[in-house]
């Protein structure tokens, strides 16, 4: 997935690109938005899509951020920074896991 597909993905979703990371394992595309309530998270926070790109895509998952793992009393004071790292992390989580099983080389 090439980065204006991911970013129409995103615009038609809600969501706004942050951008394509290169990582050890493959391409992770990363966006996010603010949701004020969602079935399983009722309380507002961001929700980060992370995408690994290995020529398609291979995984697309939502993490959702309260805000209350970094010591702040809202999302709204999650730095994006922080939340671009939370994703990457997530997404590395699952390709050393897919390393490590055989599933990627």
């Amino acid at each position: 997935m090439d980065l204006q597909e991911f970013t129409n993905t995103c615009e038609k979703s809600g969501f706004q690109p942050l951008g394509k990371f290169q990582m050890r394992h493959g391409e992770v595309l990363i966006g996010e938005k603010y949701v004020n309530w969602f079935p399983d998270f009722p309380e507002p926070h961001w929700q980060m899509l992370w995408v690994i790109a290995r020529g398609e895509i291979d995984v697309a998952q939502r993490l959702h951020i309260t805000g209350k793992e970094d010591g702040h009393s809202t999302p709204l004071g999650v730095p994006r920074a922080a939340r671009i790292n939370a994703a990457k992390e997530a997404a590395k989580f699952y390709m050393d896991d897919a390393v490590e099983v055989g599933r990627y080389n």
